[in-house]
């Protein structure tokens, strides 16, 4: 009897701990593995068919591990193109400031085109960036891994695919996933804080800038001016003389 016991709880435990590590990898993609078909393409699934005689085509059976896959791209850019066909999602569900997700795919392209993604907020208008990349794509199957964190509370997100120049991309088993591996919102180890610190900096920069254009040309007589980096206050080289000071927040 004690036998029988300790077998029904080594199954409850293990289909307990199974149950965990399925919701903790809950795919926030719908039908990231294309098996959820419509009229022969994967529902869930929009594609804006930039470029030259554009493809977008589901192939049954034939991707990484017998998955499908989706192929997608074009022949050529148009002078009006500015990228390749676009392979995307609207996604309602939330992601959440300060946690990390992986975005994981399967990826090859018989034209090693290269492929732009990226996780996209759209509950505000404009649009921003959560996370971007780009990778070369070579003509084998590619496991491809990325993890960020969120830096901002989102009700709606848009995952996108696209080439950054002309050819054709096989794309499967797309995942986003809450991840146990943790960065700092605040590192400058991801691309996404890298892209945000330097428009902010950028932007201070050409106040500055401004602000002491303005004073130069205000105050002429004066041959050079200077801004104390402790207090943000803009002096005059000749004689000292505060005359200006602005606060600019970074």
């Amino acid at each position: 009897m004690h036998i029988v016991n300790r077998i029904k709880l080594i199954v409850f435990l293990i289909i307990s701990l199974s149950f965990n590590v399925f919701s903790a990898e809950e795919n926030l993609i719908v039908n990231g593995n294309f098996i959820d078909i419509e009229n022969n393409l994967p529902r869930y699934w929009i594609v804006n068919r930039y470029g030259v005689n554009p493809e977008y085509s589901l192939i049954k059976g034939e991707g990484p591990k017998g998955n499908n896959y989706v192929r997608w791209g074009c022949e050529s850019f148009s002078s009006e193109d500015k990228l390749g066909a676009l392979l995307y999602q609207i996604i309602k569900v939330p992601l959440k400031s300060g946690l990390t997700y992986k975005l994981s795919f399967f990826a090859k392209s018989k034209t090693n085109s290269i492929l732009k993604f990226a996780v996209q907020r759209i509950d505000v208008t404009p649009w921003s960036q959560i996370f971007y990349n780009t990778v070369n794509l070579s003509n084998e199957w590619k496991e491809y891994n990325f993890t960020f964190t969120c830096l901002v509370n989102t009700t709606k997100f848009r995952t996108t695919f696209y080439s950054a120049s002309p050819g054709f991309m096989d794309i499967a088993q797309i995942k986003l996933v809450e991840s146990e591996h943790k960065i700092d919102a605040k590192s400058e180890n991801t691309k996404e804080s890298n892209f945000l610190r330097n428009i902010k900096a950028k932007e201070i920069t050409i106040a500055k800038e401004t602000f002491l254009n303005k004073l130069k040309e205000e105050y002429k007589k004066y041959t050079e001016l200077y801004q104390d980096p402790d207090t943000g206050l803009i002096y005059c080289s000749t004689v000292k003389e505060l005359i200006g000071s602005q606060e600019i927040n970074g």
